[in-house]
C-alpha cells in the first residue's frame, strides 16, 4: 500500500501525517497532543450568563455563591422543598 502524506491540521503545526488508504479514518493530528491543543483552540465556551456573587436558599436561608440560575445551596435542601411541595 502506498502512503499519502497530508500535513497536520492542528493551528500552528504543520508537520507530516502519514495516511494507509482503506485503514478507517484518516488521521487529523500528528499527535495527541495536536489533537488536545485543537480541540481547546476550537472548543472555548463563554458561559451566556453573568455571575452573581451571593444569593439565598429558597428552603434554608443560608446564602451561597451562585451563577443566577441556582434557588437552593444544595441537593438536600432542594429535594427538602419539592417534598414539601407535593405535601401540599
Amino acid at each position: 500500500m502506498n502512503k499519502i502524506t497530508v500535513d497536520c491540521q492542528a493551528p500552528k503545526c504543520n508537520k507530516p501525517v502519514d495516511q494507509l488508504p482503506g485503514k478507517g479514518r484518516e488521521r487529523l493530528y500528528c499527535s495527541d497532543a495536536c489533537r488536545k491543543n485543537a480541540y481547546r483552540a476550537t472548543h472555548h465556551e463563554i458561559p451566556d450568563y453573568v455571575p452573581v456573587a451571593a444569593a439565598s436558599c429558597e428552603q434554608c436561608g443560608n446564602r451561597f455563591r451562585t451563577d443566577g440560575r441556582r434557588k437552593f445551596c444544595s441537593s438536600p435542601c432542594r429535594q427538602k422543598h419539592y417534598r414539601q411541595q407535593l405535601k401540599g
